[in-house]
């Protein structure tokens, strides 16, 4: 989460975390407890990818401007 999803974004890291989150959070809860954290990052990495504009506190090094409006 940190390299991919942390403060400086871009799609290809974007997309690579939300591959391998994916595999984690389909995991059996009752096996790995961890599934719901993997799919809470699972959620904001899905969000960050949408997000094509740099808000202030987060940076897209593909979208390196603040969206207009």
């Amino acid at each position: 989460m940190d390299q991919a999803v942390g403060v400086i974004r871009n799609d290809a890291a974007l997309r690579n975390a939300l591959v391998r989150l994916d595999g984690l959070a389909a995991r059996d809860e009752a096996i790995w407890p961890s599934a719901g954290v993997a799919l809470v990052g699972l959620l904001i990495a899905a969000a960050a990818l949408l997000r094509t504009e740099s808000p202030g506190a987060h940076f897209r090094r593909d979208y390196p401007r603040a969206a207009p409006g």
